[in-house]
């Protein structure tokens, strides 16, 4: 449980809650009626012989004695109300019980998702920024990693938290012994900013020869001269510097080159960069040859198109009279992901982009609603149909036994008794109608609790199939994001864990999610 303070006291508040609801239930469980051997009753076990007042008997006889005591007993006016009363009140508990858990289920998922959405980015970057690098000081590095590859899935990241981002990653991993993926992060974070400076505290001996390794075996060099001078230069898109240009660290790989200059040409050259190599590029640019046509479309239409930052117009458009060089163009619409990518022109070339967008959708939300439906939307009308129709079949099954509850008949008479031919209640004779007419009150009484215990034993298993149905149609979602069969359409990461549990007469499943 977690420790109650202020920032957590929603939460500590809502265990103690079913901490009590489990004591209160428990205990409820211990006071359950049950029926007592009278002491004063004749049949006796002493050692290992059996007794009917002082006459030896067997043990069938002795179990058989004891059966009908107490069968008489359960038939006892003060038993039956009295378990009457408790399964009327251990109804209430197990509703109270189903009611918490649901409240708690909305203000552990759906509340925290309602306040996240309202607020910020920015705001919920910095608070997360901030916690990871505490985790990190207090040497919890598999949370930091956690943490931080969440953040990372923010559009609204700057550079600048981004290198913090991966700074810590980096620091984690290498912490943790995880050497690939700490490489995988310096490189990412020397690609973005290779001159970055890092707090000399963060850094120790190992991890300054782990990083002096990685320059050696994961980057080159380039230097840029052209004639003219202090052309544009881009790399795979990117605006990089100005000719003459130099960079000291570049990760090894294949690249696009390309220079621009007002009243050139746009030169473009593929080059390989090699570990610890020099790559040089000494050019001349032509000059400009006439303008260019970029035409633009999307998947739907009406898209908003935003070059180098600038919105222009909705999908489909043609810009004529362009400038040779690189756009950024990016394709946006609200009920879909925005796509954004650099696409190069040359003089009197045509450059024709079609972009086709993805929906995005939250589909978890779908089978917490409607168990199937995140199924059905995600293209698996099957299994989709299977989940309805077990939810359908569910509900109807559940409607047909409540309608099948019975008033329980309470009956019991002490008094009645049979003595040879005569037949008596108390001291006062009977006929034998009479006492045919108690006897099947009674086996009335005896025969209708019978059958509501039948009826709740028959409830309970009903309501923990449906349960059952709802957690497995949530991992049947799950399976879905994770075996990436979704096409055309994009939705966030998202994890699900799931463990067993049980007590002294129930057994259940609990399940946690994140989007």
């Amino acid at each position: 449980p977690p420790r109650s303070t202020p920032s957590n006291s929603s939460a500590a508040s809502d265990v103690y809650k079913r901490q009590g609801w489990v004591i209160y239930y428990y205990n409820f469980l211990q006071n359950r009626p049950s029926v007592k051997i009278p002491s004063d009753y004749p049949y006796k076990k002493i050692g290992d012989s059996y007794y009917f007042r002082d006459y030896p008997i067997t043990e069938e006889e002795y179990k058989a004695g004891i059966k009908n005591i107490l069968d008489f007993l359960k038939k006892d006016d003060e038993y039956v109300l009295a378990r009457s009363k408790y399964n009327k009140k251990i109804s209430i508990f197990r509703i109270a019980g189903l009611s918490l858990y649901s409240l708690h289920l909305f203000d552990s998922f759906i509340v925290p998702r309602i306040r996240e959405k309202r607020t910020p980015e920015s705001i919920l970057i910095s608070r997360k920024l901030n916690q990871s690098k505490s985790l990190f000081l207090e040497g919890k590095y598999g949370k930091t990693i956690k943490l931080l590859t969440d953040i990372l899935q923010y559009n609204s990241l700057r550079s600048r938290q981004k290198e913090e981002v991966l700074l810590f990653l980096f620091l984690s991993y290498l912490k943790k012994g995880e050497k690939e993926k700490a490489e995988e992060s310096f490189v990412s974070l020397i690609n973005l900013n290779p001159g970055i400076k890092i707090n000399t505290a963060l850094l120790d001996e190992r991890t300054l020869e782990f990083m002096k390794n990685v320059k050696e075996r994961k980057f080159g060099s380039l230097n840029i001269k052209s004639i003219p001078s202090k052309a544009r230069v881009f790399i795979n898109g990117i605006e990089a510097g100005y000719t003459p240009f130099k960079r000291e660290l570049i990760s090894t790989g294949n690249y696009k080159v390309g220079l621009v200059l007002p009243g050139y040409d746009l030169l473009e050259k593929e080059i390989t960069i090699s570990s610890s190599q020099t790559t040089i590029i000494d050019t001349f640019l032509t000059l400009n040859g006439g303008t260019g046509v970029i035409i633009v479309d999307s998947d739907p239409k009406g898209s908003d198109i935003n070059i180098n930052g600038y919105y222009v117009g909705e999908t489909p458009m043609t810009l004529t009279d362009q400038l040779p060089g690189y756009y950024r163009v990016r394709i946006e619409n609200p009920k879909f992901k925005s796509k954004e990518d650099v696409y190069s022109l040359k003089s009197n070339d045509t450059t024709k982009i079609v972009v086709k967008l993805e929906k995005f959708k939250d589909y978890f939300i779908y089978s917490e609603l409607v168990p199937g439906l995140s199924q059905w939307i995600t293209g698996h009308p099957v299994r989709g149909s299977i989940w309805m129709a077990s939810v359908i079949g569910w509900f109807y099954k559940f409607h047909q036994h409540g309608k099948k509850r019975q008033d329980v008949f309470y009956y019991s008479n002490d008094m009645l008794r049979q003595e040879g031919d005569k037949y008596y209640i108390g001291y006062t004779e009977i006929t034998k109608e009479e006492f045919d007419k108690e006897m099947e009150k009674i086996q009335k009484s005896s025969k209708s609790q019978q059958e509501m215990n039948k009826w709740e034993l028959k409830r309970d298993k009903i309501i923990a199939a449906g349960i059952a149905i709802y957690a497995l149609n949530l991992i049947d979602t799950y399976l879905i994001f994770k075996g990436k069969k979704i096409e055309g359409e994009t939705y966030a990461d998202k994890s699900i864990k799931f463990k067993l549990y049980s007590n002294i007469d129930s057994f259940g499943i609990s399940l946690s999610y994140s989007f």
